[in-house]
This record gives C-alpha cells, sequence and structure tokens, in this order.
C-alpha cells in the first residue's frame, strides 16, 4: 500500500529503472499470500465425538476452515489496473507479491523494461483515470487487510483454544533458515540455522555477515517468514521488514520462535 501511495501521490520521485516493475507489482492481490492448509488436515482429522469440549473445539476450527474454503477474496476482487496495462501492450515481468519486493525489488532484471517503456509508464501514472485505479487498488487492499485481520483474529482465538485444552501442543518447524544481502548466499538460498530447544523453539547460527539485511523463513520458502525492524535485537514479525545488519562481523543469532524475538550477538574471538 506504501509502494501504491508513492506512484499516487509522488510518481516524479520514484525510481526510474524500477517504475514498471512497481506499476505491475501494484495489481497482483495480496490475498494471493494468504493460503491456509487448514481444510486439508480437517478432512484427516479423528477426534471423540462424545467428549463435548474436544467436540466445540473442532466445531470452531471447522467454522474458520470453511471461510477460508470460501474463497472470499478471489471471487469478490476486482483488478483496476490490468486494463491500463494490457492497453498499453507492455510484457508483464511475472512478479510474486511478498518475495519480489523483497530489498526494493533486488532480485528483478532491470533490462527487461527499456527506456520507452520506463517513459510509457511516468506518462500512465500521472494520468487522472490510472490515479483513480490506484485509489481504488488501495481502497480494496485495506477492505483485504480488515478481512485478513478478521481472519488472523479467528487463528489466534482457536490456537488459544487448542493450547488450553492441550497445553504441551506446540508449533514445529522442520527446519528455518536466514538469508539476504548481508549473508555470502543473498537472497538466493537459506543458510541452516541449528534447533538448539524443540520445546522453547529456538534456533541459532554462528555466521559471518555484511551490511545489509536478513530474513528468516522455512523450507526455502516465502510462505513463511520473519522479519523485524531493529537491530541488534528486536521482536520477530511474521512477513516482516528486512533486519538491517549495520555493521559487518561474526555473529551469534539467536531466534526464539516462541517468545517471538531475535538477538545478534557479536562473536569477538571464537
Amino acid at each position: 500500500m506504501k509502494l501504491i501511495d508513492s506512484l499516487i501521490y509522488h510518481p516524479l520521485k520514484v525510481n526510474r529503472e524500477l517504475l514498471p516493475f512497481y506499476v505491475f507489482y501494484s495489481q497482483i492481490k495480496p490475498s494471493d499470500q494468504f493460503k491456509s492448509e487448514v481444510n486439508f488436515y480437517l478432512d484427516n482429522l479423528e477426534f471423540d465425538t462424545n467428549n463435548l469440549k474436544e467436540s466445540n473445539l473442532i466445531k470452531n476450527i471447522s467454522s474458520y476452515g470453511s471461510q477460508v474454503q470460501t474463497d472470499y477474496f478471489n471471487d469478490n476482487e476486482a483488478n483496476f489496473i490490468a486494463p491500463f496495462l494490457k492497453e498499453i501492450n507492455v510484457a508483464n515481468p511475472v512478479l510474486i507479491f511478498g518475495f519480489s519486493a523483497l530489498n526494493n525489488f533486488s532480485s528483478v532484471n532491470n533490462s527487461f523494461f527499456n527506456i520507452q517503456h520506463q517513459e510509457q509508464m511516468l506518462e500512465l501514472i500521472q494520468t487522472e483515470s490510472f490515479r483513480n485505479a490506484l485509489i481504488s487498488t488501495n481502497r480494496q487492499n485495506e477492505l483485504i487487510l480488515i478481512f485478513i485481520s478478521d481472519y488472523m483474529d479467528d487463528i489466534y482465538y482457536n490456537m488459544k483454544s487448542v493450547k488450553d485444552y492441550e497445553p504441551g501442543v506446540k508449533l514445529f518447524y522442520n527446519n528455518v533458515g536466514v538469508l539476504g544481502s548481508a549473508t555470502t548466499n543473498g537472497w538466493e538460498k537459506s543458510i541452516p540455522m541449528t534447533l538448539i530447544d524443540a520445546k522453547l523453539n529456538i534456533w541459532e547460527i554462528k555466521i559471518v555477515l555484511k551490511e545489509g539485511g536478513v530474513k528468516f523463513r522455512t523450507n526455502e520458502s516465502w510462505t513463511t517468514n520473519w522479519g523485524g525492524e531493529t537491530f541488534p535485537k528486536g521482536e520477530c514479525i511474521y512477513f516482516g521488514d528486512n533486519i538491517e545488519v549495520k555493521e559487518a562481523g561474526y555473529y551469534h543469532i539467536r531466534l526464539d520462535l516462541l517468545k517471538k524475538n531475535y538477538q545478534f550477538i557479536p562473536i569477538e574471538n571464537d
């Protein structure tokens, strides 16, 4: 939404080379990233129908699963921007919501669009009709975020209900890695972290970092990832911003996925 705001209110200040990517990215539905596997697990779930507390818990989770299955977003979203892009007949760079925007679109191929394309986009975003399309898109995104927020409230309520019913239950990740421009692998491949405490869900790694951004993710996928707003320690935020490493060095990183925090501890000698 901030990106679209920049196109609406500060079109002449937008990076010219990245402008076409910004425009194409602005048409991607944020809800494309909002998927759930809850119905798969519900179909294979066994429970005691004679246990009232257990039955009510399953009923609440099933209700959430029904909401997800209706796929409200895809059925009701309109794409206000696509008709304009189709009309100017410029090739689509095929961008992925969340991933393509990482580190200010550092993964895109800047040679995909030429100067003529850049001029076309600059002319387009300054028209009143396209500006209105951007405004409509942002209002729609605000509505989507409200619905997602409601879904998240249901998720947290069900998680608490499960925890109250079975205090020993926990969310477990098979693997967690760190990646980013501050690492030797860049944004292409995660560097595996070590599970130090399975019960507390604590992961650690000793690693050499340069100045740049880093994030944490599982299964080499952006479906589940965490960032943060502060360095060298802070709150671990689901789908958060890049954690900006401000000083190059050798670090001991500790990631606590139970308490949702992280810490980058400088190592002098090891």
